[in-house]
């Protein structure tokens, strides 16, 4: 192979290995949601079991929405390690509601059988649905949200 092919291919495998779909494109405004929940279960003040299940109606819109960009709704719980931290025990982005357009609604059900047994669990148990747009492989930013919903 000569030096130019072995410059361009070296090149090529770089910029395709460095290159992330389903990412939000920096260079255009950041998006912003609104998240909306109707009808909660169990309603909020009730006792949660490690056989619940928690479900909420949603309705959400996303200003500057990006159809090629991943978008999810995820539940997220308080954390004892203090105000304003969270944790979850979703498994990654595959566990999530995907977002597949700027607005619509979903139920969302979300067994919390794993975080009730989490040490790191806050009590009173609060737990937020947060809308999340993904910026790298790795990593999310919050863009909306609804909650707290308590629960004793």
């Amino acid at each position: 192979m000569k030096r130019p092919a072995i410059v361009a291919l070296t090149v090529a495998l770089f910029l395709g290995c460095t290159t992330t779909s389903h990412v939000a494109d920096k260079s255009r405004p950041e998006a912003i949601a609104t998240l909306t929940a109707g009808t909660v279960s169990p309603a909020a003040g009730s006792q949660l079991t490690k056989a619940s299940v928690f479900a909420a109606e949603v309705t959400w819109s996303i200003d500057n929405f990006q159809p090629a960009v991943d978008y999810y709704i995820a539940p997220v719980f308080a954390s004892k390690e203090g105000a304003g931290r969270t944790f979850s025990m979703v498994e990654g982005f595959k566990d999530d509601y995907r977002i597949p357009a700027p607005s619509g609604s979903v139920t969302i059900r979300y067994a919390v059988a794993r975080e009730l047994a989490s040490p790191d669990l806050a009590r009173p148990v609060r737990i937020w649905l947060y809308v999340m747009e993904r910026t790298s492989a790795h990593t999310t930013r919050v863009i909306g949200k609804a909650g707290p919903f308590e629960y004793p």
